[in-house]
């Protein structure tokens, strides 16, 4: 009705279900959508895993936020402890691999990962994988005669929005680009 990509996403949701909608659109993207019909809940997050969701389920009830802190604030798995390991992993490397966070009971949801919760159970679907999509090997002169296009094609993609559009640039290897 208005062209947001909102709307074209959840009006995609409705008519195709998660999963073909999942083969069709492309950027970055973290979305929750309940399908009432078969009293199904699925949590979503795009393949490079740029936005960032957090869930807790427990006892039939699940929690979700672009944040850790959103879930702990809304948690029956109070109180929420630090997780030792995912703390140490931190430490180490100045990150926490795999869908663990800082609390006990609160994971994320993993870059090209759809969580699908029905009938109380939790399934996890990779549906995007750099493996399964490694294209076939090029040669230096192909890739480098092909990047300029590639970028160009990426970029105004990008440009389509129904707000404004600002870009940054970092002055690395991307932005230089």
């Amino acid at each position: 009705k208005d062209e947001s990509d909102t709307e074209v996403l959840f009006q995609s949701l409705i008519h195709l279900g998660v999963e073909k909608t999942l083969e069709m659109i492309d950027g970055m993207f973290a979305f929750v959508f309940y399908e009432g019909k078969n009293d199904t809940l699925w949590l979503v997050r795009d393949p490079m895993g740029e936005k960032p969701l957090y869930y807790s389920s427990h006892l039939n009830n699940t929690f979700f936020s672009s944040e850790a802190s959103g879930v702990a604030a809304s948690s029956i798995n109070k109180p929420n402890n630090i997780d030792q390991d995912a703390l140490l992993q931190y430490l180490h490397l100045d990150y926490i691999p795999k869908n663990k966070s800082l609390l006990k009971g609160i994971q994320k949801v993993l870059p090209g990962q759809c969580i699908k919760i029905s009938k109380g159970e939790i399934n996890k679907i990779n549906y995007f994988s750099y493996i399964q999509n490694k294209e076939k090997k090029i040669k230096l002169q192909e890739a480098t005669e092909s990047i300029g296009q590639l970028l160009e094609i990426s970029v105004k993609e990008r440009l389509i929005a129904d707000v404004p559009v600002g870009i940054f640039l970092s002055g690395g290897i991307d932005s230089s680009l």
